[in-house]
């Protein structure tokens, strides 16, 4: 795999983890009244979706249990939607999506 591809998966691995950390403390109720969070939250989903973009598509192929397309589609939703954003989703995503790309992408930068 291409040097680029390895370093868009650190890319995509360092935003997961600071949405694992920033989320930290919060439930859905908090997090749904922390303007701050939810700032924090978003910008690393919008690093990830444009970080997905930027993956090769032999990467992405060899990999189709990651969700690539949604991880872009969100990335172009929160940025096309900027005053429409479904908060509720976001916090779906941080809580549930994040913490689950995380594990299956440990395996795949393993490799390099």
């Amino acid at each position: 795999m291409a040097d680029r591809d390895r370093e868009t998966l650190f890319d995509i691995q360092r935003a997961a983890a600071k949405i694992n950390q920033f989320k930290q403390g919060f439930n859905r109720q908090s997090f749904l009244a922390d303007d701050r969070t939810q700032s924090a939250i978003v910008f690393q989903l919008l690093i990830i979706g444009e970080a997905t973009k930027r993956l090769s598509i032999s990467l992405r192929q060899k990999y189709p249990q990651i969700p690539w397309s949604l991880m872009a589609g969100m990335r172009d939703n929160l940025i096309h939607e900027y005053d429409n954003i479904d908060i509720e989703e976001v916090w779906r995503t941080a809580e549930s999506d994040i913490p689950n790309l995380l594990i299956a992408l440990q395996p795949i930068i393993d490799e390099f």
